[in-house]
Formats: structure tokens, sequence, C-alpha cells
């Protein structure tokens, strides 16, 4: 099911970043075993373009992390859709003993990217997956955790996301 509505702090917070562009927000709502899960999409240009997963961190929010991550603005900026779905209980389950372990986050982030591809939102080509913490843990899984690829030849994309990573990790870099 796909919505346009979005939470209230994060249609404010992205507000102006979407009004610069013709980018468009909504969500995708797939029903898996757990129950319906959710991912905000954030489309900037024509479909099916390159996209961004971004799963957020734990004790986050796919919310958050589209106000915050800066990940949205990068999207609006270069063309590209940027994903953030939400976890289970602000949690992805990154293989770990206690963390979530019944919870098939691969099995949802596969759904999630059948129904990206199936809608023409995401470029089957050109998909890319960022993690935050947990989010980036469950990307290095003990059970080898591979359903995403990147394409290095897609240039344009990469360097969109090699800027964007420049603004926001560069200036942390040697802070104390």
């Amino acid at each position: 099911m796909w919505s346009t509505s979005v939470p209230r702090f994060v249609a404010g917070a992205l507000a102006a970043t979407l009004a610069a562009s013709s980018a468009c927000a909504g969500t995708l709502q797939i029903v898996t075993r757990q129950g319906a899960r959710e991912a905000i999409v954030l489309r900037a240009g024509p479909v099916p373009a390159p996209t961004v997963i971004v799963l957020h961190g734990a004790t986050a929010t796919a919310d958050r992390t589209a106000r915050s991550s800066g990940f949205a603005e990068a999207a609006a900026a270069h063309g590209f859709v940027a994903v953030f779905p939400q976890g289970i209980n602000r949690q992805w389950n990154d293989g770990r003993e206690g963390r979530t372990a019944a919870v098939d986050d691969v099995g949802f982030l596969n759904q999630l990217l059948d129904e990206l591809v199936g809608r023409g939102i995401a470029d089957p080509a050109r998909i890319f997956i960022a993690g935050i913490s947990n989010g980036g843990a469950i990307l290095v899984r003990p059970d080898g955790f591979v359903g995403f690829r990147v394409d290095p030849a897609d240039d344009k994309t990469m360097d969109a996301l090699d800027a964007h990573l420049a603004t926001y990790l560069i200036p942390s870099v040697g802070a104390s």
C-alpha cells in the first residue's frame, strides 16, 4: 500500500527540501509475518531512479533518520530516491543473539526492494543501502546477508553519495 501521508514532524522537517525540488514523499506499507511494516519513500525526480535505502540505528526511527541523516537533502539535490524503513522496536535483527532474533528483517528488506522495483520507483541496477550503527550491522550479519548490490559504474549516483558523505563525515574527522 502506498500513502502520501508522512508523520507530521517528518513532513515539516522535509517541507523546505521537497518544496525546492520535484520531490514526493510517501509511506510504503508492506505486510510481513510480523505484521505491517513501513518505509518512508522520498522520490526526487523521474522514476525509476537510483535508490538509497537508509537503515536507522538502534533506538532511532525512520522518521528521525530521514530528518537528521542528510540523505533526504542529498536525494533532493541529486535526483535519487531515499528510502527510510522502520525496524521493529526501533532495532534491526543484525544476527546477534538476543537482538530481535525472531524478526525477519532480511525478508522485510527484500520485500521492500521487490515493492520499490515492482512499482517502478527503484532502478534495479542502481540500488544502494546504508546503515547507521545497528542498521549498518545488519549488512554484515554473521550469516552473510547479501541482498543488495552497488554498481560502481554508476558514477553520477556514486559521486552524489560521495559528496553527501564528505559533507557529513569529514567535519568530524579529528574532532575530540
